[in-house]
């Protein structure tokens, strides 16, 4: 029996190695393509249609790459996630790392305010330097009807997306690294205001009221947002834009009109002390526009902007996402990330695996104490973890500890199988004879957790 377990061993290896081998040279090939669209406009355009994880999928293709098991495990990976998605809140940083041994692939599900510009960054670590595809999808629908649309994407020749939201939207981003490489990586999800502030020296904390307040006792909604600053500071051009009016008196005061050259917004700008422009006009972003003051309806109040943004045909949009420059970095990530790509077991009872990484998400089950867990990321003081049953989630970190230690030593009554999951149908490592001390580290499924030489597995209790 430990012949043919050895001579099977073998066999499994060598159609690795052979795997391998493709895998080398066709991310060489892949790599060669990738810098010849880079440096060539004229073949990007013409490519442009098809993502770089598109046609590295083409190629697992053409080299019959996908008939193997190995294969047909990314691609299914990569089409899995675009189903089954974490719900995440923006901004958002996350530590995490690909395991090589087997077929990777993430997403995440988001959501973000028109006006907002989305600046997603993936750095991987300097010593593997694997090849990463990222892609952005918008969702549309719910459920069964729910559809997806590629908007963005990038490869390990330029690991970042910009993507400003039309509307309130949601997203689906997708990372997928390519086949039989790992190592460790960093994402990050920031928002960035798609304009610059309109009153020079501020930012968002300037901000007194805000869209949608109540004026002349519940009679009319505010149109904008209210920037206090002092008499005559600078007000200044938040876009490329042409001044199309300019006027005095009403509820504004001294304002100003301006069109978007880009998205033909128009940007109202009211209670003006001066007004340093004329209509016909073009401006550059930044350049100054006229003076605060508290002209119109605002002469008994301090002086501020009433800053405002109307589409064409709809009318007053809030205008604090466009602007708003304050308090959009993710947190710094807590949970230590020495754990992550380890194994690890849940050390209290108070742990739960949860659905995203904050105290209010919701519950997707309980995990007892000495329950193996596998990290493969952490985000704020979350660990994003693996059970043995291929269920996955988050968990706080201060539940969970490293499995450096075994828990105790147990010693075989008779030959056991040891297997690479806690199934009975599980892969077969090897067999331990009678007698065998074993080093138990978890238990989970009526399974041991155990450790022999150099290898993680699994022994029936």
């Amino acid at each position: 029996m430990k012949d043919t377990i050895v001579q099977l061993k073998e066999e499994r290896m060598n159609a690795i190695m052979t795997f391998i081998r493709k895998i080398c040279f066709l991310s060489t090939c892949y790599l060669f393509f990738a810098l010849l669209v880079s440096g060539c406009g004229g073949i990007k355009q013409i490519v442009q249609k098809d993502s770089p994880r598109d046609k590295y999928e083409k190629s697992l293709e053409l080299s019959g790459l996908t008939n193997a098991a190995l294969g047909r495990e990314w691609k299914i990976a990569g089409e899995k996630v675009l189903q089954d998605t974490f719900e995440i809140k923006i901004p958002f940083k996350e530590a995490g790392y690909f395991f090589s041994d087997r077929a990777n692939a993430l997403s995440y599900c988001f959501e973000a305010k028109k006006g907002e510009r989305l600046l997603i960054k993936l750095e991987r670590d300097e010593i593997h330097k694997m090849l990463v595809f990222m892609e952005l999808f918008t969702v549309q629908g719910k459920g069964n009807s729910r559809s997806l649309k590629r908007v963005a994407f990038a490869d390990s020749t330029q690991l970042t997306i910009e993507e400003e939201a039309s509307k309130n939207q949601k997203y689906l981003l997708r990372l997928q690294p390519e086949l039989m490489n790992g190592g460790r990586y960093i994402l990050t999800i920031a928002i960035n205001p798609s304009l610059a502030f309109p009153v020079k020296g501020k930012d968002a904390r300037a901000i007194g009221s805000r869209f949608g307040d109540g004026r002349d006792n519940g009679k009319r909604k505010h149109e904008g947002v209210d920037i206090f600053a002092p008499k005559r500071n600078p007000v200044v051009a938040v876009t490329d834009g042409i001044i199309t009016r300019t006027s005095n008196g009403g509820l504004g005061g001294k304002v100003i009109w301006m069109s978007g050259l880009h998205d033909h917004e128009n940007f109202y700008y009211a209670h003006l002390d001066s007004q340093i422009v004329h209509p016909g006009e073009t401006v550059k972003q930044g350049e100054i526009l006229g003076l605060v003051g508290n002209t119109g309806n605002a002469r008994h109040s301090s002086p501020h902007l009433h800053f405002g943004i109307y589409l064409p045909g709809a009318g007053a949009i809030d205008p604090f996402p466009f602007i708003n420059d304050i308090g959009k970095r993710p947190a710094d990530i807590q949970a230590d990330q020495d754990n992550i790509g380890s194994w690890a077991r849940i050390k209290s009872n108070k742990a739960f695996l949860k659905s995203a990484p904050e105290i209010k998400s919701a519950v997707i089950r309980a995990l007892d104490v000495n329950t193996p867990v596998e990290i493969y990321a952490a985000s704020s003081n979350f660990y994003k973890v693996k059970l043995p049953g291929s269920l996955d989630g988050f968990v706080e970190s201060k539940y969970v500890e490293k499995a450096i230690g075994y828990k105790y030593i147990a010693k075989l009554d008779k030959s056991r199988p040891i297997f690479d999951a806690p199934a009975g149908n599980g892969v077969l490592i090897e067999y331990l004879s009678e007698n065998a001390n074993l080093k138990i580290y978890g238990e989970y499924n009526g399974f041991f957790l155990v450790r022999n030489n150099d290898y993680w597995g699994w022994i029936a209790k």
